[in-house]
């Protein structure tokens, strides 16, 4: 597995990608980083849409 922790404005589809030969396998992975990102990773977002930032 590797994170890698990027600065900046990001698209929607760069945050977490996983791949697999089985697509289960690759969506348990894909869930479990998500939950390590959401509860462990020390950052903060900023999200910029067309109604303002927050």
């Amino acid at each position: 597995m590797t994170i890698i922790h990027r600065v900046g404005q990001l698209a929607f589809a760069e945050l977490v990608i996983t791949a697999s030969q089985h697509p289960v396998a690759a969506y348990a992975a894909n869930t479990y980083l998500m939950d390590l990102i959401k509860t462990q990773a020390p950052f903060g977002r900023k999200e910029i849409t067309q109604q303002g930032e927050h």
